[in-house]
């Protein structure tokens, strides 16, 4: 293919068998080391994927009912050791993704304003407000306000992944035959 100058994109072209040639100057011993050392860049550079897979997991189940490392594990389909040894690994925990994750979907919760506390506490899969109450408190200095007033508005940041909506665009998750608490006297929740 000719030279072009001023053309819409610029590429190169190459032969399927010209890429597929192995390379003359090509030594075993200098890949492995590039492969090591290539590994090790990436592994600082690029997020650790295990903690993204378990936030995913953790922010579209919150709302089914308790969530444990091992139900976790499970849908990432690993042994619950795997996955507790692959979070220490990138410096975390279960627990800990599970309180970030929790504490940043609540900074959002709140700022919105037409959520109640109790659809909140659900949301986060609390037992109860009271759990609710706690974890604001550890996480922001203060207990939630009531509802329908400016609630860690200012403090809201951004969540990568939230949980879906179902159509009508309710907030309740897909679980089939949960429904979301009316009162403090609600289903059994984990508590934090």
């Amino acid at each position: 293919m000719p030279l072009a100058f001023y053309a819409i994109a610029n590429f190169l072209l190459w032969s399927r068998d010209d890429v597929m040639m192995p390379l003359p100057t090509a030594h075993k011993l200098l890949d492995e080391t590039h492969e090591r050392i290539a590994g090790e860049y990436l592994q600082q550079v690029i997020p650790s994927p295990t903690r993204h897979r378990v936030r995913a997991i953790v922010t579209g189940r919150l709302s089914d009912g308790e969530l444990t490392r091992a139900k976790v594990a499970s849908a990432m389909a690993m042994s619950e050791r795997t996955l507790r040894r692959r979070l220490e690994a990138e410096g975390t925990s279960f627990q800990q993704v599970l309180d970030d994750t929790r504490r940043e979907l609540a900074e959002q919760y709140m700022s919105r304003g037409d959520l109640s506390l109790a659809d909140i506490a659900y949301l986060l899969g609390f037992r109860d407000q009271s759990s609710l109450f706690r974890a604001s408190t550890r996480w922001f200095g203060t207990s939630p306000s009531a509802p329908g007033t400016a609630r860690l508005g200012a403090m809201a940041t951004p969540l990568k992944t939230v949980p879906p909506l179902i159509s009508g665009g309710s907030w309740l998750p897909k679980s089939a035959g949960r429904r979301r608490p009316e009162s403090d006297n609600a289903a059994p929740r984990q508590d934090l």
